[in-house]
């Protein structure tokens, strides 16, 4: 077998892979010629991320009593001091999220999920964000909002203490540093989570594909770039449960077809695209008794545990 070359004058931002699939040389009991029986993909080369410029221009910082307004010429973003997040963020007058953008550490738990009664004794499904102390500065591309926060239940001690930094401008950058009690030993996953309008449901995606993949859960898929509706990303399991996710990618992009918003990271990530929410695939028990959100629902997850 002859490999070909890798290109002397690398595209930036690109990676080299490549793949050998396996298939049947004649006809069997059992298959038809041409049946994939294996795949093996081997990485070639890596590169270094694409970094992301934002654009420069009057950024306007009006504060109320109870939010910090952040305007650009095309943008207008939204910051709740009570609740500690983007609550909303416009681009071109076009709303990019329909509710306030959540930190998520829930999932549906799994058929293998034994440990989900500690994730609901600690209330990681229904905990309450409290607001702590918020400081602002800025520059000339964007208002930066650093809040320290806890995550928790009721009177209980809080699992969680923040600080979560929002660099807020035609990018929204999210930094966070966490400190976790003894209430949960194992998280099943750690990210944000944002309700984007219907219309954005194309998406495409660097990582691993087609279908869905955790860290103990991708051997049967393989790194590539891949684009779908998010109504038929999901995994249609008889019993709700957590579904569809995506490991070890780059770059996401969701896109109403006029507006595309990219999501990266500085390390790989999983992400999760549905029409269905994580609270609705926990209550029901059925598959077709489902009911959809009435909104693109984006996880971005630092980390997402495996479902082994």
């Amino acid at each position: 077998i002859t490999l070909p070359d890798i290109p002397a004058t690398k595209v930036p931002g690109a990676e080299y892979f490549i793949n050998f699939s396996f298939c049947q040389k004649r006809d069997t009991e059992w298959a038809k010629a041409d049946y994939e029986v294996a795949t093996e993909q081997f990485k070639l080369s890596s590169s270094e991320k694409p970094i992301f410029v934002p654009e420069k221009g009057n950024i306007n910082l009006n504060e109320t009593a109870d939010a910090l307004v952040v305007k650009g010429e095309r943008f207008e973003a939204v910051f709740s001091k009570e609740e500690g997040t983007l609550s909303a963020y416009t681009l071109n007058n076009i709303p990019l999220i329909s509710k306030g953008l959540e930190l998520n550490l829930f999932r549906a738990p799994t058929d293998n999920d034994v440990m989900k009664g500690s994730w609901y004794r600690a209330h990681l499904n229904d905990f309450t964000v409290k607001c702590y102390d918020t400081a602002v500065t800025s520059n000339d591309t964007e208002v930066i909002i650093t809040v320290s926060q806890s995550m928790g239940w009721s009177i209980h001690q809080p699992f969680a203490k923040l600080n979560v930094t929002y660099s807020v401008g035609c990018k929204l950058n999210i930094s966070c540093t966490a400190e976790f009690s003894n209430k949960v030993e194992n998280l099943p996953r750690f990210g944000i989570r944002l309700f984007m309008p219907r219309s954005f449901e194309a998406v495409d995606y660097f990582g691993y594909g087609p279908h869905e993949s955790y860290i103990d859960k991708h051997l049967s898929s393989y790194m590539g770039h891949f684009s779908a509706n998010i109504a038929d990303m999901f995994e249609d399991y008889v019993r709700p449960q957590e579904n569809s996710s995506h490991y070890g990618c780059r770059y996401v992009n969701v896109s109403n077809g006029d507006i595309c918003v990219k999501f990266t990271s500085d390390n790989d990530f999983s992400f999760n695209a549905s029409e269905y929410t994580q609270e609705e695939l926990a209550q029901k028990r059925h598959n077709y008794e489902l009911e959809r959100s009435g909104s693109s629902v984006i996880c971005i997850d630092s980390r997402m545990a495996g479902v082994g």
